[in-house]
This record gives structure tokens, sequence and C-alpha cells, in this order.
């Protein structure tokens, strides 16, 4: 459904005011937004946070809207005719104001630059999708932008170090893993059969052999008469040394 909604605090009777065209995906992304402490209305995030019954939080649509280029208009009346930015929960007068989505400078400064890294991703993306899979749904989240700055700027550096290193004949599938509370992305490439033949893991900025995964592919490599040294070389990973100091 495409229209203006509202979401209503049940006991203040105070308001949000916004528009989609896809009003139930949009309510998801709210929901979502506010759990996880960083919905874009600090106002809202405010109230919610000191809220123990969520429940009182309801959602309705308000206007159903034919042709999308009414929305932001539509939107608009509804800011003013609930006085939304006042005594509600806008963080704006007016529809698609900077500060209405960014509390502070810095942070208008930051989604600058994650818009900068989404488009330079679309960009890629387009250019070469066919040789790009994603584990999961992490290509679904990296197209509808709800990816963090740093998870776009991580995933171009390595589709730029591929397309570098690698004739774009080849497939590229890109999996993302966490390691206790760093992003770690493990990078497979694969040839036109579907063999694997290197394996990569990325980190801190720096690509590097998986050891344990490309040793088991080197010799495949050498049979396909595509091994480079300067790029498919084990890592020697350091022994673990208990810290004897440590109690």
């Amino acid at each position: 459904m495409q229209g203006i909604y509202k979401l209503i605090n049940t006991n203040t009777q105070k308001v949000y005011i916004g528009s989609s065209n896809d009003i139930e995906r949009r309510w998801k992304e709210h929901i979502r937004a506010l759990d996880n402490n960083n919905h874009h209305s600090y106002k809202l995030q405010q109230n919610y946070n000191k809220t123990k019954d969520k429940d009182i939080f309801q959602f309705e649509v308000i206007e159903e809207v034919d042709n999308k280029v009414n929305l932001k208009e539509r939107e608009q009346y509804y800011i003013d005719l609930y006085d939304a930015f006042k005594n509600g929960y806008n963080c704006s007068a007016l529809v698609d104001n900077p500060k209405y989505f960014y509390k502070t400078p810095e942070r208008y400064e930051e989604s600058k630059i994650k818009e900068m890294r989404y488009k330079e991703f679309l960009e890629l993306f387009n250019q070469y999708n066919n040789i790009l899979s994603f584990k999961n749904r992490l290509k679904d989240k990296l197209l509808n932008k709800y990816a963090s700055s740093l998870v776009y700027f991580n995933i171009n550096n390595i589709i730029k170090w591929f397309l570098e290193k690698y004739n774009t004949d080849y497939n590229i599938k890109i999996d993302i893993i966490y390691e206790k509370h760093d992003k770690q992305y493990n990078l497979l490439i694969i040839d036109q059969d579907n063999n694997k033949f290197a394996w990569y893991k990325y980190c801190d900025e720096q690509i590097c052999n998986n050891s344990n995964e490309t040793k088991k592919l080197i010799g495949n490599l050498q049979k396909k008469g595509i091994y480079d040294k300067k790029i498919h070389y084990i890592v020697s990973v350091p022994k673990f040394v208990p810290d004897k100091t440590a109690k």
C-alpha cells in the first residue's frame, strides 16, 4: 500500500507522520530502528526508550495516495494538520529537511558519507552484478540502504580489489560472518565451471588468503594454470601463546 501513515502514542496522542510507497515495509523498518536504538527521529526514540509498554505505539494508515509524486505534498499536509513538529515526533516542520533525519551536524555529515559509499556500491553492482553473488540476505540489505556506512566501505573495497586482481570473466561470492565484536568478510572466488579456486578473508581493511581453505585449493589453481604466487599464497598463522602473566 502507498500513502501517508502515522505512528501514534496512544497515551499522549503524539504522532509521527511519514509517507511510503510500501507502508507495511516502512512500518517494519520503524520498529527495527526503534528496537536497535537508531531511529532517525530522536524525539520518538527517546520516548520509545522510556516507555515500558511498547504496545502503546500504534501504526495507522491515514491516506492512500495513488500517484507517487503526490506523497510528499500529502505528507506535508498531515505534518501541519497534526502539528507533528511542535507537538509530535517529527523533527522538522518541513518534509525532506536534512535536520529532520539527523539531530546534529556530525550525524548529517556521516549521512553524506554513507550516501556517497552507497552510490559507489550501486555503480559497482549495476556494472558487475553478473559476476557478483552474496550470501543470504546481504544483497537486499545493501541494495535497500540498510547496511552501515562501514559495511558499504568494506564491500566496495572488496569488489574493487577483486576487479583489480581478477579478470571479470570469473564470479565473486561475498559471505559475511561475525567474529566476536569485529566483522570479517569471507571472499570466495569461483570460476565459470563453479569450481572453487581461491578463498580470502577481509578484516580491518586488509585482504589475505584464508590459509586453511586456500591450502586445499592451491593444487586446483596450478592444474588450471592460473596460479599467481603474488595473489595466491598461504598465510602463516601465528600459534597461540598463552599469556602466563594473566591471572
